[in-house]
């Protein structure tokens, strides 16, 4: 078994919750608030974190309820004002450890099955090795953002998975609503996470 699989096997309670800000921002019509337009018709569901636009539905990161753990000290995590929208992104430094991961997570599970894709928006020059996730029914569920088109060339990369592509996962019953994994990197490895939400309706 690898040591990834056996971290995340016998991963310990995370502890104090660590997103460093989770006080969502208040939109206006500020040039310096780079918006990230809807299609028409498209609905989204703010997490309460790494996302600062409009949404039809949004669970805040409240520290009683909602939470978002850096699993072990594996990452560490600094806002940066080179973001896809909003103010900030979020840039997630690599504990240099035999992995990495961290969650979102909600203390009393909720029913996803109406939403229909994870979007998120990711720039890296270092990896592009990690995966995505989810956990629903107590089932994790786990895609490669790889798969997804995600490169490590220093751009800005939208991705968009559908849900069914969490194969296994009971999205009626989601605890953990977003999931990052990855195996051991260098030290300093670090992607920027901007723009997680959840969709469904739209063109895309």
């Amino acid at each position: 078994m690898s040591l990834l699989l056996l971290g995340l096997a016998c991963r310990p309670d995370p502890g104090a919750p660590s997103y460093p800000d989770p006080e969502p921002w208040v939109v206006t019509d500020d040039p310096e608030f780079y918006a990230d337009p809807l299609d028409p018709g498209e609905e989204r569901l703010s997490i309460g974190a790494f996302y600062e636009g409009p949404a039809d539905e949004v669970v805040p990161i409240d520290d009683a309820e909602t939470h978002f753990y850096v699993y072990e000290n594996t990452f560490s995590v600094q806002t940066t004002d080179d973001r896809w929208e909003g103010y900030v992104a979020d840039t997630l430094t690599h504990g240099s450890l035999a992995w990495f991961g961290g969650g979102i997570h909600w203390d009393s599970p909720r029913d996803l099955s109406g939403w229909e894709a994870l979007h998120l928006v990711v720039s890296t020059s270092d990896d592009a090795s990690w995966d995505v996730g989810l956990t629903g029914g107590g089932v994790e569920a786990r895609r490669a953002v790889a798969d997804y088109g995600l490169v490590a060339d220093g751009s800005w990369h939208e991705l968009q998975i559908p849900l069914e592509d969490f194969a296994g996962a009971d999205l009626s019953s989601v605890s953990v609503a977003f999931l990052i994994v990855g195996e051991q990197g260098e030290t300093g490895d670090e992607f920027t996470l901007d723009a997680v939400y959840y969709t469904r309706g739209g063109a895309r």
